[in-house]
């Protein structure tokens, strides 16, 4: 058994722990009864205690309902803009609420979701920049400001689409040859920067106290500078950058945000904000994968699914979280924390392994002042103290491939460890029995990864 060492020291105050812990969409709008209690996921998705929910895809999690997306909302832009008549606002005013109601602000994404069929049926770009401006502001007003019966949710930040360059590829001997089909914009990169250019500033011109900004590249490496260089030539309004990864490696999500800092910086950006706001644990996948039937394909994607919300991701959502407290990046947003979907935080009703990882983080944060932690990967750890004086700590052991790990966690200063919860093959998150040494405390965990939460107060 591979034994990992963590110090914390409670006498090295380390700023502050960041709420980085954003998402991407509330819990599905499943009719709750008392006869149905299991499908009320309010209460779990409260537990998450995420600091801002993105709105894209809305209507995948929640069939049969009109939500977000703007032809959802108005449905044709040959009507009257101005006419209360052509919006339905309904599904999307008690989806936000009930996210709200969650303790969670809201990220509002302007465009449409993302399309994998055969046809593709709203991401035509836009034909009269102006008029879709006036339909957002719309929105804006009647979510915001109370128009037409409307509401005051004070959404603040509101993104422009999602993915600009995302495109369907067509493949020989396994390489990408050809673009097929737009997934979200049905225009060139160069037509979008200068559709988010006019769009923004109209917006901006109109509410100059919230916060434009986006596009949500997938691809920010390769989009991203040119992107930033048009908006800073045209003076387009720019409060946050969105981009996209998905990976399994933590250095990797580190050295993004690093990068894409950097290019905002050099394009003059220096004060908008940087957003990662889609991300999610990806098992790589083997060699054969391409060249395999559609039997063997459909066979492995079922496990792959399971696999990506599991043990191993648990532990590396943590392990990311923490080792973006040291990096500039403002908010990230994990897809999803929906609570449907193969991406989502569920197995059918069972809340995966990612869904407890994710609240293990939402419970470090009510620790904000940070303390010093020492430790080695593929362990990572974050401790911090509230205002009451009590003391937490959260150790994520990230693919140690030992089939069962062991932590021993010391302290600086004389220490009553007070609770221990525990992640692993055989406890979600469970309070787990301990025994506390002179030299600190010994933690087992089953599985190749293990996430382990710890209270604890000075003697």
């Amino acid at each position: 058994m591979t034994r990992s060492e963590v110090k914390i020291n409670l006498s090295a105050p380390a700023g502050k722990i960041r709420k980085i812990n954003g998402g991407n969409l509330g819990p599905s709008m499943i009719a709750n009864s008392e006869d149905h209690p299991y499908s009320d996921y309010g209460p779990d998705f409260a537990a998450l205690n995420i600091p801002l929910t993105r709105l894209h895809d809305a209507p995948y999690e929640n069939p049969g309902r009109r939500l977000v997306d703007i032809p959802q909302i108005f449905p044709n832009m040959d009507f009257d803009a101005e006419d209360p008549a052509n919006y339905y606002f309904d599904h999307t005013d008690d989806y936000i609420k009930e996210i709200l109601d969650c303790g969670t602000q809201v990220m509002y994404r302007l465009g449409v979701s993302i399309e994998h069929g055969r046809k593709r049926y709203w991401v035509d770009k836009p034909k009269d920049v102006k008029k879709y401006a006036a339909v957002c502001a719309n929105i804006i007003r009647h979510l915001n400001y109370g128009k037409w019966n409307g509401h005051h949710y004070n959404i603040r930040y509101w993104e422009i689409w999602n993915e600009p360059e995302n495109w369907d590829w067509e493949w020989e001997n396994d390489l990408p040859v050809k673009r097929k089909l737009p997934r979200q914009f049905g225009g060139t990169i160069e037509e979008f920067n200068a559709f988010y250019c006019e769009l923004a500033s109209e917006l901006k011109k109109l509410f100059p106290e919230l916060k434009f900004g986006g596009p949500s590249h997938g691809s920010p490496r390769k989009y991203a500078a040119d992107f930033l260089k048009y908006c800073k030539e045209h003076n387009a309004p720019l409060d946050f950058y969105s981009c996209h990864m998905y990976s399994d490696s933590v250095q990797k999500y580190k050295d993004l945000v690093i990068d894409v800092r950097k290019m905002m910086d050099d394009a003059g950006f220096q004060t908008a904000e940087l957003h990662l706001n889609e991300w999610h644990y990806h098992p790589p996948r083997p060699s054969w994968f391409p060249q395999s039937d559609l039997k063997t394909k459909r066979k492995f994607l079922t496990r792959y699914y399971i696999e990506s919300k599991g043990l191993d991701s648990a532990a590396m959502l943590c392990a990311v979280m923490t080792a973006w407290q040291d990096t500039p990046l403002d908010m990230g947003g994990y897809y999803t924390t929906g609570t449907a979907s193969g991406y989502g935080l569920y197995n059918m009703f069972d809340p995966s392994p990612s869904y407890y990882g994710l609240k293990a983080y939402g419970e470090i944060v009510r620790y904000p002042e940070r303390i010093t932690c020492e430790t080695a990967e593929p362990v990572y750890s974050l401790a911090g103290c509230n205002e009451q004086g009590e003391y937490a700590a959260l150790i994520s052991a990230y693919r140690t491939n030992t089939g069962t790990g062991a932590v021993h966690i010391s302290f600086d200063t004389p220490v009553r460890v007070t609770q221990v919860e525990l992640l692993d093959e055989h406890n979600e998150l469970e309070k787990v029995y301990f025994e506390q040494c002179e030299t600190g405390i010994d933690i087992n965990y089953k599985g190749n990864s293990g996430v382990i939460l710890i209270k604890f107060v000075k003697q």
